[in-house]
């Protein structure tokens, strides 16, 4: 039953107790059973709903046409949404595909850095032994003494008690 001060939706005159009339779920105006268009059958099944549940739901022209043209423009938004993620995923598809070539190009690199680390080291180690012989080799002549027009001895005498004996048979 409808209150007297709503008019109908459909002919505007006012909806009231002595009129099958039902109120828009969506927008809470009332229209007229026969303005509506609403049939015996669904209307009886309208009042069913509201003895039995407290309530009933029933949309008027004007709000089912709004909730169609909402439900395309929700529809069009979504497949536009849609479109977007798909072009997402083909990005984040591609750059995974990207990171993964990285990531064997610098275990590549990793592996190369490696072999120049060990070279480095090896070097390293070639160097100082190197620089300690050359050290031991100034401490065992640096109390020699240069004799000019003196032949140096065979070069085939490597240390240095030999070479101090060649040099005392020259001498």
């Amino acid at each position: 039953m409808a209150p007297k001060e709503y008019p109908c939706l459909g002919c505007g005159k006012p909806c009231n107790t002595q009129q099958f009339s039902v109120c828009c779920t969506l927008c809470s105006l009332w229209s007229h059973k026969d303005c509506a268009g609403i049939s015996d059958p669904f209307f009886k099944n309208l009042e069913l709903q509201i003895k039995e549940m407290g309530q009933s739901f029933w949309a008027c022209r004007s709000c089912i046409s709004f909730a169609s043209s909402f439900a395309t423009k929700i529809n069009t938004q979504l497949k536009e949404v849609n479109s977007k993620l798909d072009q997402v995923q083909d990005k984040v598809k591609e750059n995974s595909e990207e990171i993964k070539e990285t990531q064997a190009k610098v275990g590549e690199v990793e592996k190369v850095v490696g072999k120049v680390e060990k070279s480095v080291e090896s070097m390293e180690k070639k160097m100082e032994e190197n620089i300690l012989e050359e050290m031991r080799a100034r401490e065992a002549i640096k109390r020699n003494l240069v004799l000019y027009g003196v032949q140096e001895p065979n070069s085939s005498i490597r240390d240095g008690k030999g070479r101090m004996e060649a040099d005392k048979e020259e001498c």
